[in-house]
Protein backbone atom coordinates (compact mmCIF):
# COMPACT_ATOMS: atom_id res chain seq x y z
CA UNK A 1 0.00 0.00 0.00
CA UNK A 2 1.48 3.49 -0.35
CA UNK A 3 2.46 5.48 1.84
CA UNK A 4 -0.19 8.60 1.82
CA UNK A 5 -3.30 6.23 2.14
CA UNK A 6 -4.94 5.78 4.94
CA UNK A 7 -5.16 1.76 6.08
CA UNK A 8 -8.70 0.37 6.65
CA UNK A 9 -9.75 0.72 10.31
CA UNK A 10 -10.28 -2.70 11.89
CA UNK A 11 -13.57 -2.67 13.96
CA UNK A 12 -12.06 -5.80 16.39
CA UNK A 13 -14.96 -6.34 18.16
CA UNK A 14 -17.06 -6.15 15.26
CA UNK A 15 -14.89 -8.81 13.75
CA UNK A 16 -14.66 -11.39 16.77
CA UNK A 17 -18.40 -11.31 16.66
CA UNK A 18 -18.60 -12.08 13.33
CA UNK A 19 -15.72 -14.57 13.80
CA UNK A 20 -17.93 -16.46 16.53
CA UNK A 21 -21.08 -16.61 14.74
CA UNK A 22 -19.27 -17.80 11.70
CA UNK A 23 -17.92 -21.16 13.75
CA UNK A 24 -21.43 -21.35 15.17
CA UNK A 25 -23.03 -21.89 11.73
CA UNK A 26 -19.76 -23.44 10.32
CA UNK A 27 -21.26 -27.42 9.06
CA UNK A 28 -19.26 -29.73 9.99
CA UNK A 29 -18.43 -32.75 7.73
CA UNK A 30 -17.79 -36.36 8.71
CA UNK A 31 -16.62 -38.87 6.17
CA UNK A 32 -17.91 -36.15 3.73
CA UNK A 33 -21.13 -35.99 5.00
CA UNK A 34 -22.52 -32.30 5.97
CA UNK A 35 -24.46 -31.93 9.31
CA UNK A 36 -25.88 -29.23 10.85
CA UNK A 37 -23.87 -27.88 14.26
CA UNK A 38 -25.33 -29.01 17.43
CA UNK A 39 -27.15 -25.92 19.54
CA UNK A 40 -25.08 -24.29 21.80
CA UNK A 41 -27.21 -24.93 24.64
CA UNK A 42 -30.75 -26.08 25.56
CA UNK A 43 -32.40 -22.44 25.10
CA UNK A 44 -31.95 -22.74 21.54
CA UNK A 45 -35.16 -23.24 20.42
CA UNK A 46 -37.33 -20.81 22.55
CA UNK A 47 -40.63 -19.20 21.24
CA UNK A 48 -42.62 -16.24 21.82
CA UNK A 49 -46.39 -15.87 22.97
CA UNK A 50 -47.03 -14.89 19.18
CA UNK A 51 -45.23 -17.61 17.51
CA UNK A 52 -46.75 -20.51 20.21
CA UNK A 53 -50.43 -18.75 19.21
CA UNK A 54 -49.86 -18.64 15.92
CA UNK A 55 -48.76 -22.47 15.84
CA UNK A 56 -52.04 -22.92 17.94
CA UNK A 57 -53.94 -20.93 15.80
CA UNK A 58 -55.16 -19.22 18.88
CA UNK A 59 -54.30 -15.63 20.14
CA UNK A 60 -51.23 -14.44 22.31
CA UNK A 61 -53.95 -13.52 25.53
CA UNK A 62 -54.74 -17.38 25.38
CA UNK A 63 -50.79 -17.99 25.52
CA UNK A 64 -50.03 -15.95 28.38
CA UNK A 65 -54.09 -17.68 30.17
CA UNK A 66 -51.86 -20.83 29.65
CA UNK A 67 -48.90 -19.32 31.48
CA UNK A 68 -50.78 -17.37 34.65
CA UNK A 69 -52.61 -20.73 35.00
CA UNK A 70 -49.32 -23.05 35.45
CA UNK A 71 -50.49 -25.22 32.39
CA UNK A 72 -47.76 -23.96 29.94
CA UNK A 73 -44.24 -23.79 31.75
CA UNK A 74 -41.89 -20.24 30.62
CA UNK A 75 -38.72 -19.26 30.71
CA UNK A 76 -37.80 -15.73 31.82
CA UNK A 77 -35.29 -13.71 30.05
CA UNK A 78 -35.53 -10.82 32.22
CA UNK A 79 -38.89 -8.85 31.41
CA UNK A 80 -39.28 -11.33 28.44
CA UNK A 81 -41.31 -14.68 28.50
CA UNK A 82 -40.19 -17.46 25.93
CA UNK A 83 -41.29 -21.14 25.89
CA UNK A 84 -38.85 -23.83 25.23
CA UNK A 85 -40.20 -26.09 21.56
CA UNK A 86 -40.05 -29.60 24.24
CA UNK A 87 -42.74 -28.06 26.40
CA UNK A 88 -44.91 -26.88 24.26
CA UNK A 89 -44.70 -30.46 21.90
CA UNK A 90 -45.03 -32.26 25.53
CA UNK A 91 -48.41 -29.73 26.01
CA UNK A 92 -49.46 -30.88 22.27
CA UNK A 93 -48.74 -34.53 23.47
CA UNK A 94 -50.94 -34.42 26.44
CA UNK A 95 -53.75 -33.33 24.50
CA UNK A 96 -53.38 -29.67 26.00
CA UNK A 97 -52.86 -30.60 29.51
CA UNK A 98 -49.18 -30.51 31.05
Amino acid sequence: MPTGEAQPRVEWTSLLRSLERLGDAQIRTTNGAATAPEPRSEFAELLTAAQVGARWQVQRSQIYNLTRSGLLPVVKLGRYQRYRVADIEHFEAGGGAA
